[in-house]
């Protein structure tokens, strides 16, 4: 009997070291799809991050129930933003369809197939934007394992042969804190025929 508390507790040693290596492993994949993302504040988000920390700061100096509750709130705001914003745009996919051959001047449309591999969460107002072009194609909403289709109307000023390579995925979502944006590299070219 005296040897089965010990065997007890190497056991539950052992299992909590094995849930935090799972928690590990699973951070680790998180912040391996998170880190290629690119994160800036909008104007509304710098404002309300500097709110947050000036709030903070009069919590901890006036020790004040309701600052810290106000504290919190604010900082589960913005990390519910965070979050909110990767599920956005993680896991779609974007198929580009064009016409191989344009005219000088002539507007042409870039459509695009946006496919959206989440099981259970939709993916919502992201925008898709071409390097090198003006305009950006919007998408709204697309259902778990469900497909869209969006475009963007363009036009060239010169003949050539123009490369068409990275497509940005950017969005905002939800409250307007922070723009995330990601990078696919989608290669193909269009050809620009005089008039």
């Amino acid at each position: 009997m005296s040897g089965a508390g010990p065997a007890r507790k190497a056991g539950a040693v052992a299992a909590t070291l094995a849930a935090l290596r799972r928690a590990g492993s699973a951070l680790h994949r998180t912040w391996v799809r998170i880190r290629w993302r690119r994160i800036s504040f909008t104007s509304g988000g710098l404002a309300f991050t500097f709110g947050t920390l000036a709030v903070g700061f009069a919590a901890m100096n006036t020790g004040n129930n309701l600052l810290y509750l106000l504290w919190g709130s604010m900082l589960g705001f913005m990390m519910v933003s965070f979050w909110l914003s990767e599920q956005a745009i993680r896991d779609v996919r974007v198929e580009r369809r064009y016409p191989h051959a344009v005219i000088v001047g002539q507007d042409f449309r870039l459509s695009y197939q946006v496919t959206n591999g989440k099981r259970r969460l939709p993916t919502l107002a992201v925008e898709i934007i071409e390097e090198g072009l003006p305009d950006r194609a919007f998408v709204a909403h697309v259902p778990p394992r469900g497909t869209v289709t969006t475009r963007s109307v363009n036009s060239f000023v010169r003949r050539g042969i123009y490369p068409l390579g990275t497509v940005r995925l950017s969005t905002s979502f939800p409250f307007g804190l922070f723009r995330k944006e990601a990078d696919l590299q989608i290669p193909g070219e269009v050809v620009v025929w005089p008039r």
